[in-house]
Formats: structure tokens, C-alpha cells, sequence
């Protein structure tokens, strides 16, 4: 004989949304796509479980690595491509009235449960069946309520993180600020700082600051006057050998090819 309950602890209310689409791609460098979809109130939320690409958008671009997620509208969205050997993402297509945080790249660690969930919705979509869809809805609904509880919890120096992501976005390119001068700056020991920069941001310091200067990169690589060795320069890198190194480590390809390829 049983007489059990369970019990839910904090509950998140459902965000209300309707799912469209799901694409499950893991391609190579061959995989470049132009969006010619600009007329449409259409989300997308891209979630990357493998591998790098670049996404560019009507006013950024953005260098999408793996356990990151990214929300965008459909419409602000010009090109994306693959810029390592592969690229595994699912984006998936959705219509809410929910205010979002759109156009924020953040980190959040892939759980089996939510491949689990986004599989399904999948699997789901692949029924034309309006019920079906509406299910399939309620399980993104979760899977998105997830992230964003998980971007949004709080670390012990959330003001603190605050201003370290205001100082280092507001930092000239050309400046290397070691994370060592940062930890004295927030007068926190160097190991705290670094665990406290991570729980608010999900990625390392040193990481963040890089991947501003390769964003930045990309930037400059369009003009198409500018050498390599004077980007690097502009951008704090301490010869252009290892600016280049470090391009083609984290991109696939070095700066001369990126330029190449953007013809």
C-alpha cells in the first residue's frame, strides 16, 4: 500500500509560444546559407551542441561556439555559415509575445534532458497533427524556460560581474588587460574572480576578452586595405604569427582565407 505526494518546489510559469520548425543540422565547411526571410515576426533560437559557426545579422556578427545560446528574429538574420570542420545546432523557429532577451549570446552547459526534449519536438513536428504541434510547443516552451532561468540565476558578485563584462566591453581592443589586473580592480582573489566571472557569463575571462578581439576581427578582416598585421596591432595581439595562430585555432581558417572567402 502507497500514500505518496510529490511536490513541486519553485514554479517557473510557461512561456507562451507556438514552435514552427526545427532544423537538427551537424555540417562542414561546405554549409553557408544566405536567410532571405525578412518579412516575418518570426524568433529563432539557435542552440549549438558541437562545433562553430558564424552567424551575421543586420547589425553584428556573431561567432556561435558550442554550449551557447543565441536568440534573434528571423528577419535581422543575413547569413550563417560553418567555421569549423562541423557545426551541430538545432534551430528551431517560433512565434511568442514574450519579451526576450534577443540578441545576447550566452553559454549554458547541453543536458541530456533537453536534447531529449528538442528531439521530440522533432519528432512531433514531423506529424501533421495540430495537437501534436501544440505538445510539441510545450515542450520547447520548457526547454526555453530552462535557459533562460539558467542565464539569469544569480552568482554571489553579480554587481561586481556587472561592471567587470561593462569595463572589459568599454576597454579599447588595442589595451591587454591581464584578468590579473581585473581581480585587483574588483579587489576579489584571482580564483573568485574567475569562478564569479564564469557563473555570470559562462565562459571563462580570458575566453570573453578573446572572443571580443575575434568578433572584432572579423570586423576588420571586410576592409579590405587594412592588413593583417596592422589588425592585429588594433587589436592588442603581440605579432601578427600569433593573432593568426590564434584566428585559425578557434575560426578554422586563417585571417588571409576568412578575407578570401568573404569575395
Amino acid at each position: 500500500m502507497f500514500n505518496q505526494v510529490s511536490k513541486a518546489g519553485q514554479v517557473l510559469p510557461p512561456l507562451q509560444l507556438s514552435i514552427e520548425l526545427i532544423w537538427v543540422v551537424d555540417m562542414g565547411l561546405e554549409y553557408d546559407v544566405e536567410n532571405s526571410r525578412h518579412y516575418t515576426n518570426t524568433m529563432v533560437a539557435l542552440r549549438t551542441i558541437d562545433g562553430a559557426g558564424e552567424i551575421r545579422t543586420i547589425d553584428n556578427t556573431y561567432i556561435i561556439e558550442k554550449n551557447s545560446i543565441i536568440l534573434l528574429p528571423l528577419k535581422d538574420i543575413i547569413h550563417y555559415k560553418t567555421i569549423k570542420p562541423n557545426w551541430n545546432f538545432y534551430w528551431i523557429e517560433f512565434n511568442t509575445l514574450e519579451q526576450l532577451p534577443l540578441a545576447q549570446y550566452f553559454f549554458v552547459p547541453v543536458q541530456a534532458n533537453e536534447i531529449s526534449l528538442l528531439n521530440k519536438c522533432f519528432e512531433l513536428l514531423s506529424i501533421n497533427d495540430s495537437y501534436l504541434v501544440r505538445q510539441a510547443s510545450a515542450y520547447f516552451s520548457s526547454v526555453l524556460s530552462g535557459w533562460l532561468s539558467q542565464k539569469s540565476s544569480k552568482c554571489f558578485y553579480i554587481s561586481e560581474m556587472e561592471k567587470a563584462v561593462t569595463l572589459i566591453n568599454s576597454a579599447p581592443l588595442q589595451e591587454n588587460i591581464t584578468v590579473e589586473q581585473f581581480s585587483h580592480i574588483f579587489n576579489m582573489s584571482l580564483r573568485s574572480f574567475r569562478t564569479a566571472f564564469f557563473a555570470y557569463t559562462g565562459e571563462s575571462p580570458k575566453n570573453y576578452i578573446l572572443r571580443r578581439k575575434l568578433n572584432a576581427a572579423v570586423e576588420l578582416l571586410g576592409i579590405r586595405n587594412l592588413s593583417v598585421g596592422e589588425i592585429s596591432a588594433k587589436l592588442g595581439f603581440s605579432s601578427p604569427y600569433y593573432f593568426s595562430r590564434i584566428f585559425k585555432e578557434k575560426l578554422g581558417l586563417s585571417p588571409l582565407q576568412y578575407r578570401n572567402e568573404q569575395k
